[in-house]
């Protein structure tokens, strides 16, 4: 079977690359696309998408479409004798994961036609395959829900999907970190090594003190002792350090962390050094630097999460999100950001230390519980009426 690969040309913000080269565990989205054909054994042509174009019969996959086997095979199945048909995401726990900040992403960009189409480019391919192509949506998936602090206006659970079949398409970049985050979650395939369901490379090396969970290790790469990994995927080449913890990750090759290190659903990029405690929901790009004590609140207290998107602060439809570090970005001890903040490519950021708290204000009333906000101590009742703190649960 023949697949035209339709080429945007789009940038994903802030890093700069072309869509095809997001991050998407283990390696980017283009190179994913095509292992895709290789093992399906399908004949693809790449398509500029600027100028005009005639594809089909056959499959047609945009440049920023993430596609697993799974998905693709149930597309095929689903379309005999059926027409134009378009891969979906379903309201379950996936795509409710990945769909947030646009529209139209519940359309992954992976169409099945039976007759040829023409069109001026790709946005108007896109656009007429969306209107006439039938939809597929991709089977069903389940779901793990993880208790959340009970912030007010906030969902106290988050669903965490176990899909077998992973589809999406990237836009922006919380779509990066929630598709990883999403194959982290995948259940691993049967060929798994050990107990735990790990899927561990043959040259990894794993200390017997670690503890490993529904994780994959990638080729040489070293987990030190008494790390704890739990639905993480590490690429190649990667080092642990001892007593770091990864829950939820996707993290590129030739990454390290830090002794102590804690980190919770964060996907970084290749190359990278990772070190903080208690970090979470935070995509880091490729050469970051991310010392200790750096810190992205995932949340404001009694306001919905947002997303720093090059057009502006978006609604993301999510209980949580940190932020995104830029490529070669460098963040200091103490730096402190909002909830879904972006950092740019090559920025160095520390934090002043006039702004840290240094000393508790006399006037502040002992015995209540209280916080940081807007540049001072106050108590957390006046900042957010009604909120009890879970450590005094």
């Amino acid at each position: 079977m023949r697949l035209w690969r339709i080429k945007t040309g789009r940038e994903l913000w802030p890093f700069g690359d072309a869509v095809e080269d997001a991050f998407v565990f283990p390696s980017c989205l283009a190179e994913l696309q095509e292992e895709l054909c290789q093992r399906r054994q399908l004949e693809r042509v790449d398509v500029d998408g600027a100028a005009a174009l005639e594809v089909g019969p056959g499959l047609v996959l945009f440049d920023d479409a993430f596609v697993d086997g799974p998905a693709l095979d149930h597309l095929v199945r689903e379309s005999r004798g059926a027409g134009s048909t378009a891969l979906h995401l379903d309201d379950d726990p996936l795509g409710r994961y990945l769909a947030p900040l646009a529209e139209d992403t519940r359309a992954v960009g992976l169409f099945k036609l039976d007759q040829q189409v023409r069109a001026a480019n790709a946005d108007a391919l896109r656009r007429q395959l969306g209107a006439e192509a039938r939809a597929v949506p991709l089977p069903a998936a389940a779901a793990e829900l993880e208790r959340l602090p009970a912030f007010p206006a906030h969902r106290p659970t988050l669903e965490l999907p176990r899909a077998r079949a992973v589809a999406a398409r990237v836009r922006a970049w919380p779509h990066v970190l929630w598709l990883n985050q999403a194959l982290a979650y995948q259940p691993r395939g049967p060929a798994t090594r050990g107990p735990g369901g790990n899927e561990i490379a043959a040259s990894a090396r794993v200390h017997r003190t670690a503890y490993l969970e529904r994780s994959q290790i990638g080729p040489d790469t070293v987990i030190e002792p008494h790390a704890t990994l739990i639905d993480t995927c590490v690429g190649p080449s990667c080092h642990i350090a001892d007593h770091s913890v990864l829950i939820g990750c996707a993290i590129g090759h030739h990454c390290h962390t830090l002794t102590d290190t804690y980190l919770r659903r964060v996907v970084s990029y290749p190359d990278s050094t990772l070190s903080s405690m208690g970090l979470e929901e935070v995509l880091i790009g490729r050469g970051v630097f991310l010392t200790s004590a750096v810190i992205f609140f995932p949340t404001v207290l009694g306001e919905p999460a947002q997303a720093q998107l090059e057009a502006g602060a978006v609604e993301t439809g999510r209980p949580r999100l940190g932020g995104c570090v830029g490529h070669h970005a460098v963040l200091g001890t103490r730096a402190i950001f909002q909830p879904g903040r972006v950092v740019h490519n090559g920025y160095t950021v520390v934090m002043r230390p006039e702004e840290g708290v240094t000393r508790v204000d006399p006037a502040v009333a002992t015995g209540l519980p209280s916080c940081w906000h807007q540049g001072r101590l106050m108590p957390v009742d006046q900042v957010s009426p009604g909120y009890t703190p879970p450590e005094l649960d």
